[in-house]
């Protein structure tokens, strides 16, 4: 029988593969390539379905090779650029990346956030990355709701 932290962490990683799955998913989207290659597709209906789909994804974005936020379900990220961030070089670079907690830009109000971010492909080549970006109390909650599972009194309540 499984210990009590090793089904904490398996929560925690199904978590996360979940999230990633779904970024992946958006990056392989048509419409999304099409999106990235040329610019002229729109693609605000299709970003819009995912964060309506879970009130925990606090917004998706798409990011030209450039770091600049072309499409955005927060429309108050459009035209920033994000290359500060390392997470969004390593994506630019044509790897998927799972992020740490960090502060959302405050354009969005600075929420606690994991950014789950995929590559966008035509032919091999990077045309941009889409990001999506999960509000990091989701996962305190699922921690929460595990509370224990851990060990006694193994969730202090603060993030």
């Amino acid at each position: 029988m499984p210990r009590a932290g090793d089904q904490l962490v398996g929560e925690l990683d199904t978590f996360h593969r979940g999230y990633a799955r779904s970024v992946e998913q958006l990056a392989h989207l048509p419409a999304v390539v099409a999106y990235c290659e040329n610019g002229n597709e729109s693609v605000d209906s299709t970003l819009d379905v995912w964060p309506a789909s879970t009130p925990d994804i606090r917004g998706i974005a798409i990011v030209a090779p450039s770091g600049v936020v072309t499409a955005a379900t927060e429309s108050t990220l459009l035209g920033k650029s994000l290359l500060f961030r390392r997470d969004v070089r390593d994506a630019l670079g044509g790897k998927s990346v799972i992020s740490g907690i960090h502060l959302a830009e405050p354009e969005v109000g600075r929420t606690p956030t994991i950014s789950y971010l995929a590559p966008v492909r035509r032919d091999q080549k990077v045309v941009g990355i889409v990001a999506v970006f999960v509000r990091a109390s989701a996962l305190w909650d699922l921690a929460k709701a595990s509370n224990g599972l851990a060990g006694p009194k193994s969730f202090r309540g603060r993030l």
